[in-house]
């Protein structure tokens, strides 16, 4: 089962009838019953965002399990499911409801709007920045390392 968000990575692989797991892809390879053979399906993907966004790794016959899902191995079959959806992203009452553009009837101006949306995007990331490991994010396609405030350049 992977975690509802996708904070811990869990990739996993069918290697003769027998499911490896693992945090990270080196504990599936080290097993020695998989090979390690490119999927150069991705390739593109991962060169230009360092990141597959689906199930597909940059190892053939390797997956990722996705945020929210889990997986079952039972009588060597795999089944894997959804198990969590964020229900206030998913309600149709409530898809956007929070960014979506003022409407002449709310009688909300359009600087409340991009108020709202920036704290909003501030609180999200105040309570990502714990972490036990260095912190980072893309930022144009380019993945940057987080460094404290006084080393930023404007």
């Amino acid at each position: 089962m992977r975690d509802r968000l996708g904070i811990k990575p869990v990739y996993w692989c069918r290697a003769n009838g027998t499911l490896l797991f693992g945090s990270e892809i080196k504990a599936i390879l080290a097993s020695d019953l998989v090979e390690p053979v490119t999927n150069r399906a991705v390739l593109p993907e991962v060169l230009s965002t360092r990141y597959t966004s689906g199930t597909d790794t940059l190892f053939q016959n390797i997956h990722k399990l996705l945020p929210g899902h889990l997986l079952v191995f039972e009588g060597g079959n795999i089944k894997t499911r959804q198990y969590w959806i964020c229900l206030r992203a998913t309600t149709r009452r409530n898809v956007g409801a929070e960014l979506a553009p003022p409407r002449a009837d709310q009688g909300r101006p359009y600087v409340d709007a991009v108020a709202q949306f920036r704290s909003l995007l501030e609180e999200s990331v105040r309570l990502r920045l714990m972490s036990d490991v260095p912190l980072g994010m893309f930022l144009s396609g380019a993945s940057t390392a987080a460094r404290s405030p006084r080393s930023w350049r404007a």
